[in-house]
């Protein structure tokens, strides 16, 4: 059993986030039939032991070195050769559409186009990922391809995760994200929630242990923390590891970036862009006709945000903060909207297949992951 010098809070939040992230694959036996040709009770056993996972991960990283090497060929797998038959799937009106709307958005930007039409979606859904987000992806993506892109996001991440808390931990922290089911249902779909996941306990990692350049620390961080439409605010928390300068200008940048393009085509942003979440979250109507008020609504509480993170960042760590922001912005509404699909299906295992809170928490996995790897005693990382 691994020695674990951290609190108890940090180990029971990843095994949660663990296996609730990984729990919706039960409802998705038959299309993983579709996908990897696995019979239904063999790919029943195996999501039933992945799950299990997460609870074991004190006695499972005595074989951190062979769960790392695995999953690093798991990884390639899953991006090159799975993902496209996810995609095929499409076709049927199976799998998610969260890398359409970076595939798309960055077709759209780097032709110097409005980059948020639903009808780019195959689901006809509206594109949740904020602009900062797309423009961050959409060189790589555009003449690289997106499979390609997540793999040099995910390297370069792990790169700046090994520089950070060095090499055996780093290791330690892929073994821990590969026991989580969740991980490699978003990786099969390409999911850009673990994109996210990685690419921000990356950064947020980097500013507390390496002194970065401060214009360029503000510039990434104003194009990750527009992630999705509540993320901006996020920036606050950087106030403990990098200054409160830079917190302001990075939360302010990443503002008023997603302002810009309110206010380039109001009715499309709020209708088919980042904002259509005013519906989703809140369940009432985007205001469509009243663009002057929505402007305004939109950038009072994206600045109170940023401003109450920016006061709670000066208690709480950097690392801490972010993932108690993410837990509440992600976490908990994926946890009220199983319920809602169960009272909407009216049994478990359809509600579990039509339910879109697993990536949402694997989202949150990479940070709650980095708390456990920091802690790790030194002893048990030097001897096993």
């Amino acid at each position: 059993m691994y020695r674990y010098g951290g609190g108890w809070k940090a180990a029971a939040l990843y095994s949660t986030l663990g296996i609730l992230s990984g729990v919706g694959l039960l409802g998705k036996v038959k299309l993983l039939d579709q996908v990897v040709h696995f019979p239904a009770p063999l790919s029943t056993c195996l999501i039933v032991a992945g799950l299990a996972m997460p609870l074991l991960w004190r006695f499972l990283l005595r074989y951190r070195f062979a769960i790392a090497i695995l999953s690093g060929a798991g990884l390639l797998i899953a991006t090159l050769v799975v993902y496209p038959r996810v995609v095929a799937l499409h076709a049927v009106g199976h799998g998610s559409d969260q890398a359409d709307c970076i595939i798309a958005g960055s077709q759209r930007m780097t032709s110097l186009l409005w980059p948020y039409k639903r009808s780019l979606m195959w689901s006809g859904n509206p594109m949740s990922c904020g602009p900062g987000w797309i423009m961050l992806q959409s060189a790589f993506t555009r003449w690289m391809g997106y499979r390609f892109d997540l793999l040099l996001l995910w390297a370069g991440s792990l790169f700046c995760i090994d520089r950070a808390i060095g090499r055996e931990r780093a290791i330690a922290l892929v073994a821990l994200l590969a026991l989580c089911p969740g991980v490699w249902q978003c990786a099969a779909n390409g999911s850009d929630f673990l994109t996210f996941g990685i690419v921000i306990a990356a950064f947020l990692l980097l500013t507390t242990r390496s002194r970065l350049n401060r214009p360029l620390l503000v510039a990434i961080a104003a194009l990750i923390f527009q992630f999705r439409a509540p993320i901006p605010a996020m920036a606050g928390f950087l106030r403990r590891s990098a200054g409160r300068g830079a917190a302001i200008f990075a939360g302010l940048l990443a503002i008023f970036t997603q302002l810009a393009f309110l206010v380039w085509n109001p009715l499309d942003y709020i209708r088919d862009g980042p904002l259509h979440v005013i519906h989703k979250a809140l369940g009432i109507s985007p205001p469509i006709g009243r663009v002057g008020e929505a402007i305004v609504l939109v950038t009072a509480a994206l600045i109170a945000g940023l401003c109450l993170c920016l006061w709670i960042g000066k208690l709480a760590g950097t690392l801490e903060g972010s993932l108690g922001y993410l837990v509440l912005i992600f976490a908990i509404p994926a946890i009220t909207d199983i319920f809602s699909k169960f009272r909407e299906y009216s049994a478990l295992i359809p509600a579990l297949g039509n339910w879109e809170g697993g990536p949402w928490m694997t989202a949150c996995l990479p940070l709650a992951a980095v708390l456990i790897a920091v802690d790790l005693s030194s002893k048990n990382l030097a001897t096993d």
